[in-house]
């Protein structure tokens, strides 16, 4: 990254949003044009939601990878690229003494939506970013459309779909522990925080220490480390919506996202997924039991040297699988 998180965060918008809950936030956000040769024929919007403890920042390797793929070709028409940071996150606000949830995140993204005009989207997201979706996506399934865009392709990186098939980090289950948790907050320094990030990524993609420094800043930005164990709280929310997200998801991949039945055998898949294997989270395991239960419906990119963070551990090749998918 060439970037800094501050100048990251400097060149973006912070746009006040009112949830149905009537509870105002700010909430950062950047718009950035991408190059495409489709932009007529399958929208204008392609949206990225970043995992947790990170933000909007993931996403710059992979950007500009689009771009530099392109910089040879013909550039016919531009995607408006969405990125943003969830509440919690990066530049967006903070609350202390608030409980943070996937379903309120779904409400914040879909204002946004709603205050940019956005009426149909791409969508790319990771982890967190992924249990968000699912939200959305059961929202839509459900008939529950208020706000939401049309969804028309989407891609997602390593995320822990199935509640058993989790596997959380020693910090995280820490940060899960009633009586630890809140402690957490007070002692954890950059140090702790580049460990246990590369304790899920891979040895052979390691990251600098620069790069690590740009992330911790990224999270202590607006008091965000103080938050750290009200933010962990998604993973029992995933447990809560479970057989909602589940069949979701099922419903997502079975359907091509309501495509397959309603046009032409050989239709395109409209939606992927791209699997670090080496994480210890989310990595093999859950990627194997993906194929497991959805077989040849299932379009998966296997990267058997990646960690859990994909997007910048081999950002050309999530590039490359996101203009495939996404059809940029």
């Amino acid at each position: 990254m060439t970037l800094t998180i501050k100048k990251w965060f400097a060149s973006g918008t912070r746009v006040p949003l009112t949830l149905p809950s009537g509870k105002p936030f700010e909430i950062f956000y950047k718009v950035l044009p991408i190059p495409t040769k489709n932009a007529a024929e399958n929208g204008n919007w392609v949206t990225m939601v970043h995992g947790f403890p990170t933000s909007s920042f993931d996403w710059i390797p992979v950007i500009e990878s689009i771009r530099k793929n392109f910089r040879q070709g013909t550039q016919e028409g531009a995607l408006q690229c969405l990125v943003l940071d969830l509440l919690g996150f990066g530049e967006s606000d903070k609350p202390n003494n608030h409980t943070y949830s996937i379903y309120e995140q779904a409400d914040i993204i879909i204002a946004l939506w709603r205050h940019l005009g956005i009426t149909t989207t791409k969508i790319v997201a990771h982890d967190y970013g992924v249990s968000v979706m699912q939200e959305v996506l059961a929202r839509l399934q459900e008939a529950f459309t208020s706000g939401v865009p049309a969804i028309s392709h989407l891609v997602f990186l390593n995320c822990g779909f199935f509640p058993d098939l989790h596997r959380p980090i020693l910090v995280q289950k820490l940060l899960l522990n009633d009586w630890i948790g809140p402690a957490i907050p007070y002692v954890i320094t950059k140090a702790a925080f580049s460990q246990q990030m590369a304790s899920v990524i891979s040895p052979e993609h390691p990251l600098t220490a620069e790069e690590m420094h740009e992330l911790w800043i990224g999270i202590e930005n607006r008091g965000g480390t103080y938050i750290y164990h009200r933010l962990i709280r998604y993973i029992e929310d995933r447990k809560l919506n479970q057989v909602r997200w589940e069949r979701s998801l099922r419903w997502v991949i079975e359907t091509n996202l309501g495509s397959r039945g309603t046009e032409v055998e050989g239709v395109a898949s409209r939606v992927g997924f791209i699997w670090g294997m080496v994480d210890p989270v989310s990595g093999a395991h859950v990627a194997e039991y993906l194929h497991e239960s959805f077989g040849n419906r299932l379009l998966i990119q296997k990267l058997p040297d990646v960690g859990h963070f994909p997007q910048l551990e081999a950002p050309n090749r999530v590039a490359s699988f996101v203009e495939k998918v996404l059809e940029i």
